[in-house]
């Protein structure tokens, strides 16, 4: 492969947003992601709609495998291993039967270990274990055994940058920057020797929005996210979602129509502000985009949550859906209080939402098992699912819901 390791990519692409004549009618340009045209049109969405079966799996419960508090709630499945990064800094590891296989904690102050646990990434091909640490990748097999450490260096290290999110790229490593009033790029990638070998600029309007800002909100930062072997990253409020391959080559995947509803102003900060803005992780399926926006008063149907002292408040974002095939958006309206996403009309399972989505294309999640026993004694269920309750304790490990998507 040639050297690129003095190329930056730009990463405002101009796309013609035109639609060509196919015989007298548009064709519909299906990239374009009509995030405003939504609005007012949300409606509860079943999850027979998007996917074909649904499993409930309980996660084996001993002394060595007993699940702590999730690291930022995230759970990986591939090649029909699951993956649970805990707050501690320990991975669990499970099989598609539920049976628990190891525990892997390298955390600690040594070379091939990680100081603290700040993100997990699993490389589909070899099933290898990424740790990200403070401006560095620790590699390890799925055993646990070190592979390499990734240690980011760049003249542009002392400007500030903050490396955030990261993604495993075939032999490539793939790192976001914080942004802030400062910032020229918007990610990194580099190589197994550590060598910063591209640079992806943060677009100059992103650059000129940072500008009129009085701090930094979530919604300028930029977000990775996997689909078949491919790494799609948006720089913060632009509208192209960007596709690198394992070439390193890049291209214009989607583009989200924000409309009149595009923040202009820190005023989207206000919950109940009139703007739309990405929200959280987005999930890519062979047929779907799942995403979640901040809507505040644009819906009339705000979700409802509770929080831990039993409180309900109005929850200012929207799940959504995206088909990749017809163009169609649909924001999701609430199943009920406190649950987001698809109505489970499958089992009679609670709502449910991506927790992760694998290779495979499965959409993968979890249910306490207090909470799995509750919803089985108060609400219709299949016999399925109130025979794998009966044999809970809600001290158990979580259950691993498993939804075959459509293809």
């Amino acid at each position: 492969m040639k050297s690129i390791s003095n190329i930056i990519v730009v990463a405002s692409i101009f796309v013609s947003l035109s639609c060509s004549p196919n015989n007298g009618k548009e064709v519909k340009d299906l990239r374009v992601i009509d995030v405003a045209g939504g609005v007012g049109k949300s409606r509860l969405v079943n999850l027979s709609e998007v996917a074909d079966t649904i499993e409930y799996i309980p996660l084996e419960t001993t002394k060595e495998s007993l699940v702590e508090r999730l690291f930022d709630d995230k759970i990986l499945y591939e090649n029909g291993i699951l993956y649970i990064s805990q707050k501690s800094g320990s991975i669990k590891i499970f099989d598609t039967r539920g049976e628990y296989v190891n525990t892997i904690n390298r955390k600690g102050r040594g070379p091939q270990e990680y100081e603290q646990f700040w993100g997990l990434d699993i490389d589909e091909s070899t099933g290898n274990i990424c740790v990200k640490g403070y401006c560095k990748i620790l590699e390890y097999t799925k055993d646990g055994h070190f592979v390499r450490r990734i240690t980011f260096q760049d003249e542009d290290e002392s400007k500030g940058i903050y490396l955030f999110h990261f993604k495993k790229l075939g032999d490539f490593y793939i790192m976001t920057s914080t942004i802030n009033k400062k910032s020229v790029y918007s990610a990194f990638i580099m190589d197994s020797t550590s060598k910063v070998i591209m640079k992806l600029n943060y677009p100059q309007e992103e650059v000129d929005f940072v500008q009129t800002l009085s701090r930094s909100f979530s919604i300028i930062d930029p977000h990775l996210f996997k689909y078949d072997g491919s790494i799609r990253l948006i720089n913060g409020y632009n509208k192209y979602v960007l596709s690198i391959n394992k070439n390193l080559s890049v291209d214009t995947t989607f583009i989200i129509n924000y409309g009149k509803y595009k923040a202009v102003d820190e005023s989207a900060r206000d919950p109940n502000s009139p703007y739309l803005w990405r929200k959280f992780a987005i999930f890519e399926s062979n047929n779907y985009l799942f995403m979640q926006f901040h809507v505040g008063s644009l819906t009339d149907k705000p979700a409802k949550k509770i929080n831990p002292r039993g409180e309900t408040y109005v929850y200012a974002h929207s799940c959504s859906v995206f088909n990749k095939k017809t163009g169609e958006f649909i924001f999701l309206d609430q199943p009920e209080i406190n649950h987001l996403g698809f109505v489970e009309d499958l089992e009679g399972g609670p709502a449910i939402w991506p927790k992760y989505i694998s290779a495979d294309n499965y959409m993968i999640s979890y249910i306490p098992a207090h909470e799995f026993i509750a919803h089985a004694e108060s609400n219709k269920v299949s016999d399925k699912f109130k025979q794998i309750a009966s044999k809970l304790k809600e001290t158990d490990n979580p259950v691993l819901v498993m939804v075959k998507l459509k293809k």
